[in-house]
């Protein structure tokens, strides 16, 4: 007869097991935050099956430490095929520096990871903004590249397309025209087309769309 010890550090190695497994998931979700990261991407780096990684990333969704951005998919008039794959967030973007221990320091190091984590902050205000609004936000990207960080969806069908820059006013004006190339290929255009910035300033452009600091979006 086994000893009564056994099964309970059986069990305690079990757990010890998937805990490095949700580690090493989390590292890598947060590696790959703000993209439309695939699961063949988390497959490689976790050793993960995939019925597995199906089961820890729905536990994460249950637990609201994910909350990945749905796309979107609206009528257009041209036959542009569009992307139907989520972008990988967190409900919280502070978890990813968490998870990877990032100093601020080390986010300045890595500059293409910290405007990632900055759209991550912006999506997380914005849904914050449209649940209060009664309002559901999603992605768009289409196979021509063009693509809004964000599409705030309201309950009367209308909606607004959002950009998000951590980049300069040649970043902005590289957003605004996506945008407004989006707004042209829809069957019904947007309300209102906006680029989220670091910036201090909020104003509206000649052509309409709005720049808008990610400050003023924070309470």
């Amino acid at each position: 007869m086994k000893p009564a010890y056994i099964p309970r550090l059986l069990d305690v190695e079990l757990k010890d097991a998937m805990s490095v497994k949700a580690a090493v998931l989390m590292r890598s979700l947060a590696r790959n935050v703000g993209t439309e990261c695939r699961d063949k991407t988390l497959l490689e780096d976790t050793g993960m099956g995939q019925e597995t990684l199906e089961k820890y990333l729905l536990a994460l969704r249950r637990l609201h430490v994910l909350e990945d951005l749905s796309a979107w998919n609206p009528n257009l008039r041209s036959k542009t095929a569009v992307r139907t794959s989520p972008v990988r967030h967190f409900s919280d973007p502070s978890i990813v520096a968490a998870v990877l221990g990032l100093s601020p320091e080390g986010l300045y190091s890595d500059m293409r990871l910290f405007g990632f984590l900055f759209e991550s902050l912006a999506v997380h205000e914005l849904r914050v903004y449209g649940d209060s609004l009664g309002a559901r936000l999603y992605h768009y990207r289409d196979k021509r590249g063009l693509e809004a960080d964000a599409v705030m969806v309201f309950r009367d069908g209308t909606f607004g397309l959002f950009e998000v820059k951590l980049g300069d006013d040649s970043d902005i004006e590289e957003a605004a025209a996506h945008l407004l190339r989006i707004g042209a290929d829809l069957r019904e255009r947007p309300s209102f087309s906006a680029v989220i910035t670091k910036g201090p300033w909020g104003y509206r452009r000649e052509d309409g769309v709005y720049v808008v600091p990610l400050a003023s979006l924070c309470p």
